[in-house]
């Protein structure tokens, strides 16, 4: 708590200590309040607030052992009259002075005085504690709406980078529906590869075993042509060996035939011959057979 709030608050605990009385029974004489001590205990100028330097603090303040309030002289010079009221923290305060004369102010106006230097010091500090809370609220809401600017940046840069990122997902969704539809075809072109694969395989397969059989095959027929050109060359030469015999037996006819006209040549002669013979038999002797005609010729038998 500051000087100026104690002063303020000991001048309120005077005033509402004096008994309160109409402005016509209070009578005040010099340096004293109703006849009693002096203000602060020891009389007017011995030090408001008892021992610690006085109100305003120095040479020349209240109570500062200066000779009187405000540094010299007597209170304002002339008579006391009726004092004014003071506000020290929010509670009036009215000392009421007596209808002095020209000798000094009272302890009610001094009070009265000392209560509005005190409440004007209290509304000074308030004015500064609000002056310094205005600025630090000024500050802090300055504070505070940078930091909500920033945040609104920062929210904004954060939206801007969620559209982005929405953006790339979206993109990168359609990238990976289109990678797997590329996929499902070639996964497709693959079986069917795969297929074709296995065809040609089994193809090749059977192609192989068409292969071998053929080759069998072949070595058979080879084998068969090799017997039917053998029974060929032999048949060829049996065929030859007929020709020849056949040859040679034609051969062999055309002499037996020559032979057999030979021989049949000779046996017509041999007829003839003996027809001749017969003949000339019978012509021979009494007619012979049949007379001289021979076979049949002239008389025939038994003429």
């Amino acid at each position: 708590m500051t000087t100026h709030a104690l002063a303020a608050l000991l001048v309120i605990g005077i005033a509402s200590a004096l008994p309160v009385k109409d402005p016509e029974s209070l009578r005040v004489k010099r340096g004293f309040l109703s006849g009693g001590g002096g203000l602060g205990g020891g009389g007017y100028g011995g030090g408001f607030g008892g021992g610690g330097g006085g109100y305003g603090g120095g040479a020349g303040g209240f109570g500062g052992g200066g000779g009187g309030y405000g540094g010299g002289g007597g209170y304002g010079g002339g008579g006391g009259g009726y004092g004014g009221a003071g506000l020290a923290g929010g509670v009036g305060v009215i000392i009421t002075s007596g209808v002095g004369g020209g000798h000094g102010p009272s302890a009610g106006d001094i009070a009265n005085q000392a209560a509005g230097q005190a409440t004007a010091a209290v509304a000074s500090q308030d004015g500064a504690a609000w002056a310094a809370a205005n600025s630090a609220s000024q500050h802090v809401a300055s504070q505070a709406s940078a930091a909500a600017q920033q945040a609104q940046h920062a929210a904004a840069a954060k939206y801007g980078q969620a559209a982005q990122l929405t953006s790339a997902a979206q993109a990168a969704q359609a990238s990976a529906f289109a990678e797997s539809a590329q996929a499902a075809k070639s996964a497709k072109a693959v079986a069917a590869a795969e297929a074709a694969k296995q065809w040609a395989i089994q193809q090749a397969q059977n192609l192989a075993q068409a292969t071998a059989a053929a080759k069998a095959q072949a070595a058979q027929a080879a084998q068969t042509l090799q017997a039917a050109q053998t029974a060929y060359n032999n048949q060829a030469t049996m065929a030859w060996q007929a020709q020849q015999a056949a040859h040679a037996l034609a051969q062999q006819q055309s002499v037996a035939l020559a032979d057999l006209d030979s021989a049949q040549g000779a046996a017509a002669q041999a007829t003839a011959a003996a027809q001749k013979a017969l003949a000339r038999a019978k012509g021979t002797g009494n007619g012979g057979f049949g007379g001289a005609g021979g076979y049949g010729g002239g008389g025939g038998y038994g003429k």
